[in-house]
Protein backbone atom coordinates (compact mmCIF):
# COMPACT_ATOMS: atom_id res chain seq x y z
CA UNK A 1 0.00 0.00 0.00
CA UNK A 2 2.90 2.14 0.87
CA UNK A 3 4.33 1.91 -2.94
CA UNK A 4 1.32 2.69 -4.29
CA UNK A 5 0.79 5.64 -2.51
CA UNK A 6 4.06 6.82 -3.30
CA UNK A 7 3.98 6.12 -6.53
CA UNK A 8 0.57 7.53 -7.41
CA UNK A 9 1.80 11.08 -6.09
CA UNK A 10 2.29 13.41 -9.19
CA UNK A 11 6.24 13.92 -8.15
CA UNK A 12 7.03 10.67 -8.97
CA UNK A 13 5.44 10.16 -12.18
CA UNK A 14 8.72 10.90 -14.40
CA UNK A 15 12.30 12.05 -13.55
CA UNK A 16 11.52 15.87 -14.87
CA UNK A 17 8.47 16.58 -12.45
CA UNK A 18 10.83 15.32 -9.58
CA UNK A 19 13.22 17.31 -10.73
CA UNK A 20 11.01 20.11 -11.16
CA UNK A 21 9.09 19.62 -7.60
CA UNK A 22 12.21 18.79 -5.45
CA UNK A 23 15.46 20.60 -7.00
CA UNK A 24 14.41 23.78 -9.29
CA UNK A 25 11.47 25.27 -7.10
CA UNK A 26 12.90 25.08 -3.64
CA UNK A 27 16.08 26.44 -5.11
CA UNK A 28 14.39 29.46 -6.59
CA UNK A 29 12.20 29.74 -3.16
CA UNK A 30 15.99 29.90 -1.27
CA UNK A 31 17.16 32.57 -3.75
CA UNK A 32 14.25 34.62 -3.79
CA UNK A 33 14.53 34.15 -0.04
CA UNK A 34 18.43 35.11 -0.41
CA UNK A 35 17.43 38.23 -2.20
CA UNK A 36 15.03 39.79 -0.11
CA UNK A 37 17.77 39.01 2.78
CA UNK A 38 20.13 40.78 0.84
CA UNK A 39 17.94 43.90 1.92
CA UNK A 40 17.57 43.19 5.50
CA UNK A 41 21.01 42.63 7.10
CA UNK A 42 20.47 41.68 10.63
CA UNK A 43 18.60 38.40 9.20
CA UNK A 44 20.32 35.40 9.39
CA UNK A 45 21.16 33.90 5.52
CA UNK A 46 21.17 29.93 7.17
CA UNK A 47 18.02 30.75 9.12
CA UNK A 48 16.44 31.69 6.35
CA UNK A 49 17.21 28.91 4.24
CA UNK A 50 16.31 26.60 6.88
CA UNK A 51 13.04 28.22 7.46
CA UNK A 52 11.81 28.38 3.89
CA UNK A 53 12.91 24.85 3.44
CA UNK A 54 10.68 23.84 6.47
CA UNK A 55 8.00 26.13 4.36
CA UNK A 56 8.01 24.32 1.72
CA UNK A 57 8.11 20.95 3.11
CA UNK A 58 5.12 21.78 5.02
CA UNK A 59 3.26 22.95 1.71
CA UNK A 60 4.22 19.77 0.23
CA UNK A 61 3.27 17.58 2.81
CA UNK A 62 -0.34 19.29 3.00
CA UNK A 63 -0.40 18.83 -0.92
CA UNK A 64 0.30 15.60 -0.92
CA UNK A 65 -1.81 14.37 1.60
CA UNK A 66 -4.63 16.39 -0.29
CA UNK A 67 -3.83 14.88 -3.68
CA UNK A 68 -3.27 11.27 -2.39
CA UNK A 69 -7.11 11.60 -0.61
CA UNK A 70 -8.13 12.98 -3.75
CA UNK A 71 -6.77 10.18 -5.98
CA UNK A 72 -8.65 8.06 -3.82
CA UNK A 73 -11.43 9.62 -3.49
CA UNK A 74 -11.75 9.70 -7.67
CA UNK A 75 -10.98 5.98 -8.07
CA UNK A 76 -13.87 5.08 -5.16
CA UNK A 77 -11.36 3.85 -2.25
CA UNK A 78 -12.11 6.58 0.00
CA UNK A 79 -15.78 5.72 0.11
CA UNK A 80 -15.12 2.18 0.57
CA UNK A 81 -12.56 2.86 3.28
CA UNK A 82 -15.38 5.38 5.39
CA UNK A 83 -18.05 2.46 5.02
CA UNK A 84 -16.32 -0.60 5.62
CA UNK A 85 -13.45 0.52 8.26
CA UNK A 86 -12.85 4.12 8.50
CA UNK A 87 -10.47 4.04 11.55
CA UNK A 88 -7.82 1.98 9.39
CA UNK A 89 -4.32 2.10 10.88
CA UNK A 90 -3.05 0.44 8.23
CA UNK A 91 -4.46 3.00 5.51
CA UNK A 92 -3.83 5.91 7.24
CA UNK A 93 -0.58 5.12 8.56
CA UNK A 94 0.30 4.49 5.00
CA UNK A 95 -1.14 7.72 4.07
CA UNK A 96 0.95 9.97 6.39
CA UNK A 97 4.08 8.01 6.05
CA UNK A 98 4.55 8.80 2.38
CA UNK A 99 4.08 12.13 3.23
CA UNK A 100 6.58 12.51 5.67
CA UNK A 101 9.01 10.77 3.42
CA UNK A 102 8.31 13.04 0.73
CA UNK A 103 7.90 16.34 2.81
CA UNK A 104 11.36 14.69 4.79
CA UNK A 105 13.43 14.11 1.57
CA UNK A 106 12.69 17.43 0.48
CA UNK A 107 13.93 19.05 3.05
CA UNK A 108 17.16 17.05 2.98
CA UNK A 109 17.50 17.39 -0.81
CA UNK A 110 16.88 21.60 0.00
CA UNK A 111 19.13 21.84 2.62
CA UNK A 112 22.22 19.87 0.75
Amino acid sequence: MLKIDLLSLPYFRNWRTFVVSFVIAPVLEILMVGLLRAQFSSISAIKSVVAISLMTAVGTLLGSLSSLFVNDQVRGVALEMAVVSPYSVKYWTSKFSVVWIVALGQVIITLF
